[in-house]
């Protein structure tokens, strides 16, 4: 999986830091990623997307901020570093919030992380494969604290990216896939699952692949 680059703008005051993701989100294809208070009113926000995109957003984003308030610094980052990736993960992965009350909080009252819960994303899958991944998904995840996660019959893809994101945490999945779990895009998230119900469904998705 390549890594996505990342995205920093440190305002003052959060009207400025509002401002500056507001216009990053609108001015590329990019997705926000955190964001983190530090001292003497110092506000950072994070965003994640493809190196070009990323660049863009935070020069838009920079703009705007210093437009309605004070600018500090930004930064681009392509490519990430896994330990770079382990702090954004440990900023962002205690509590996160989506524009539907989260089914379960982890405690973190710096931490807002906006999801997207519509399937707005083409996969290269059949309807039949991804109602079968789920099916699978929920018969590995059966009796484990992990089973309540895809309660309902429907598509892979027609799950939101938080929920997924749970899913991928609950599954035993290799340390070094779970520590890349915030950056993945949710077309890369369905990819992961796939193939893991894929390898736990051998049988019955052999038809469908």
């Amino acid at each position: 999986m390549s890594k996505d680059a990342l995205g920093l703008i440190e305002t003052r005051g959060l009207v400025a830091a509002i401002e500056a993701l507001d216009a990053s989100l609108k001015a590329a294809n990019v997705e926000f990623a955190s964001y983190r208070f530090t001292t003497g009113g110092l506000i950072c926000v994070i965003v994640t997307g493809e190196v070009g995109a990323v660049r863009a957003a935070v020069d838009a984003g920079s703009a705007a901020a210093a437009r309605v308030g004070e600018l500090i610094a930004t930064h681009v980052i392509p490519r990430p570093a896994d330990d770079t990736i382990a702090i954004i993960d440990e900023i962002r992965g205690k509590k996160p919030v989506s524009k539907k009350k989260p089914d379960t909080a982890e405690p973190d009252e710096n931490v807002i992380n906006i999801e997207n819960e519509t399937p707005n994303e083409i996969t290269p899958y059949t309807e039949e494969e991804l109602k079968k991944a789920v099916e699978i998904l929920r018969e590995f995840l059966k009796n484990t604290e992990g089973e309540s996660l895809l309660p309902e019959d429907k598509r892979l893809d027609e799950y939101g990216v938080r929920t997924l994101r749970k899913v991928m945490k609950a599954l035993p999945l290799a340390e070094t896939i779970k520590s890349q779990i915030y950056t993945m895009r949710k077309q890369e998230i369905i990819e992961t699952l796939m193939e893991f119900a894929k390898k736990e469904g051998r049988d019955e998705l052999d038809d469908e692949y």
